[in-house]
């Protein structure tokens, strides 16, 4: 893979090509008016010569009572990747947010969750099926199954982390984001079995799936974080990048 490395600090970007293994890495100027404290590694594919076109948790109270009701800015970066019509499992979705935020976009979503309650709510959406599960205690209720996209947002069981690419089909797109350690210091979760170890997301899924994105930082809104994202296909081909409206 190609990579560039950006590490971004208040208005500051300074970019350096990452170790690759090959004399093809080429140098990116990026400009940025982010004001997050975040490190950012973008894979532009394996093949230089394609050029990409423009185009809750049950361990995260948060998610459901103290977030905005939009989807992530995460999820609405990527989920243009997912393949169109297809079908997107929300994994621990909590209130439902990037879930609806799917429908909206012509997804068949399926969204779980631990508490019937916050399920609820999304009984009568259109495009949204819903399933009750524990995902730490009862089996994997998706064996045998694949989808074009997965998203998972404020949830870390690290047991689950290797399923998710098995349940990934071919082309399939996983959007990950959640809490990183250094988190304890701003507030919940503060547990280290719920925060993510620095580059943990990339030591799991780069071996196995082709990244696009990552991040890890210190964020301000919408209160103080410590965030880590992923987003990554299941495909040895570049992808097309969506336009950024940044």
């Amino acid at each position: 893979m190609y990579a560039v490395f950006i590490k971004a600090i208040a208005n500051r970007l300074t970019v350096t090509p990452s170790i690759c293994g090959s004399t093809d890495c080429s140098r990116s100027v990026v400009n940025s008016t982010s004001s997050h404290h975040v490190q950012r590694l973008y894979y532009v594919g394996r093949h230089k010569h394609k050029k990409p076109r423009a185009i809750k948790t049950m361990n995260d109270p948060a998610n459901r009572h103290s977030l905005p009701d939009a989807a992530t800015g995460w999820v609405k970066r990527w989920a243009p990747l997912i393949p169109e019509r297809g079908t997107v499992l929300d994994l621990a979705c909590g209130r439902g947010r990037n879930a609806r935020y799917l429908a909206d976009l012509g997804f068949s979503v399926i969204a779980t969750d631990i508490e019937a309650s916050v399920l609820a709510g999304l009984e009568s959406v259109a495009r949204i099926e819903t399933l009750r599960a524990d995902l730490e205690g009862d089996e994997w209720p998706f064996q045998g199954q694949s989808f074009d996209g997965i998203v998972v947002i404020n949830y870390l069981h690290r047991p689950l982390l290797t399923k998710l690419t098995e349940a990934l089909g071919k082309n399939g797109v996983l959007i990950y984001e959640t809490f990183g350690q250094g988190n304890e210091r701003y507030g919940r979760p503060s547990n280290p079995d719920y925060l993510l170890r620095p580059g943990e997301l990339l030591e799991v899924f780069d071996p196995l799936l082709n990244v696009v994105a990552y991040e890890f930082g210190v964020e301000y809104e919408p209160r103080p974080a410590v965030r880590q994202r992923l987003c990554a296909v299941n495909s040895d081909a570049p992808v097309t990048l969506p336009v950024s409206t940044g």
